[in-house]
């Protein structure tokens, strides 16, 4: 009986969205007919050398902005694009991650490496805006995630003392 009543309710819901676009479509539909009658009231008043003319400029100044930007694009050297040095996260295999993970896995139990690395990944998404969008992401659907693993981290140093 509930998925009767889930499948009703996605049904009116998604008719409630239809209805809303079409009713946005009949009214930007209207809007631009409108204009078009209006547009074609005062195109009438016009002779038709007038309407020629106009057709022929906006041809010519088109025509002349679009050559100025193909020429502009061919022969301007000083504007090239510029590639910026992108910095790649801890866990990405470079010379020092693997130094890194090398070190991790000498000292510890593979277990405890990847506590190790999945921390150190949760703190370099700190430190960028893209990466502190998905941090806090993790953390509102996994809230306690990092208690435990600080809890885990903490168990495991103090079993390593011994």
């Amino acid at each position: 009986m509930k998925k009767l009543n889930q499948i009703s309710d996605e049904k009116e819901t998604g008719m409630m969205q239809t209805s809303i676009i079409e009713r946005i479509k009949n009214s930007i539909k209207s809007k631009l007919q409108l204009l078009a009658g209006i547009l074609s009231r005062k195109a009438q008043t016009l002779n038709k050398r007038t309407i020629i003319s106009i057709l022929a400029s906006y041809c010519v100044l088109c025509g002349t902005a679009c050559i100025y930007i193909i020429i502009q694009a061919l022969y301007e050297g000083n504007n090239k694009i510029q590639i910026d040095h992108i910095r790649s996260p801890i866990l990405v295999n470079t010379n020092d991650s693997i130094k890194f993970e090398k070190k991790v896995a000498n000292t510890h139990g593979l277990e405890f490496q990847r506590i190790e690395l999945f921390k150190s990944y949760m703190d370099s998404l700190k430190n960028t805006e893209n990466g502190k969008q998905l941090y806090d992401s993790i953390m509102i659907h996994s809230k306690g995630l990092l208690d435990s693993i600080n809890q885990l981290d903490s168990i495991y140093n103090q079993l390593n003392k011994k």
